[in-house]
């Protein structure tokens, strides 16, 4: 993208919102993804939990973690792991 910009514009300006643009573009796609990803386990999860306690095979719904949690604990191994490289 920063290429056919370059080739295109003749300031800096023009490259520097460019890239901006893409690199929040980039992590707004990742942020949705995580979440829809997140939510889809929750609504999946949850859905299983409330089948076992109808069927009468136990547990419950505190067995069920919060999304919120989840996705905290996936991004700071995320992190940690790309700190390794």
């Amino acid at each position: 993208m920063l290429m056919g910009v370059g080739m295109l514009a003749n300031g800096i300006k023009a490259m520097l919102l460019t890239s901006f643009i893409g690199l929040v573009a980039g992590t707004l796609n990742l942020a949705i993804a995580q979440y829809v990803s997140v939510y889809t386990q929750y609504d999946i999860m949850t859905f299983k939990a409330k089948r076992n306690i109808r069927m009468g095979r136990g547990g419950n719904r505190g067995t069920v973690p919060s999304p919120t949690l989840v996705a905290v604990a996936y991004w700071t191994l995320e992190k940690i792991s790309r700190l390794n490289e």
